[in-house]
């Protein structure tokens, strides 16, 4: 009999051990097949000077003169483009135009497109202005050294064909 004793306590003792590594091998298989918990990811928005940035790319091209009717004309020259997929309806700037260390003249009027401006494609602009309506110091700068007027941007706003708009303070 303690032979069939010793048989049972060992029997025993081995399925112990073989149940205890079962249930171990069980967890660490769990654990391994378990996907770690997801990532938050917090989408963080632009501010509104950023995304006109990345929405608008303008660009002064620079100054010419012509004459109409005895009068002298200058011509406010930029390209204007598109860096986005959606069409822009309307987009407003400011621009002051600086020579001399002085501030000459300012443009704040918005830009409406008839149709909206297309992506990726340059569109020039001129915006035209009488000489006679500026000092004598400018009127000499614009004559003869328009290399000397450097400009000055701020954004507005944009508003683009699907209804959404950015609108900088």
């Amino acid at each position: 009999m303690s032979y069939v004793k010793s048989m049972a306590v060992l029997l025993s003792a081995v399925m112990s051990i073989s149940v205890q590594a079962a249930t171990v091998s069980q967890l660490y298989q769990a654990k391994e097949t378990t996907p770690p918990p997801a990532a938050t990811v917090e989408k963080v928005q632009e501010p509104p000077l950023q995304q006109f940035v990345n929405s608008l790319e303008l660009r002064f091209t620079g100054i010419k003169l012509h004459s109409i009717n005895d009068e002298i004309i200058v011509e406010f020259n930029y390209e204007l483009r598109n860096k986005t997929a959606v069409g822009i309806k309307r987009v407003h700037w400011k621009t002051d135009y600086i020579a001399d260390g002085q501030t000459f003249f300012t443009q704040n009027e918005p830009l409406i497109f008839p149709q909206s401006l297309a992506s990726n494609e340059p569109l020039p602009l001129t915006f035209s202005a009488s000489l006679k309506q500026f000092p004598q110091n400018i009127k000499e700068i614009l004559l003869n050294q328009r290399e000397l007027v450097s400009t000055q941007f701020q954004a507005k706003s944009i508003e683009f064909s699907n209804g959404t708009k950015i609108i900088v303070e």
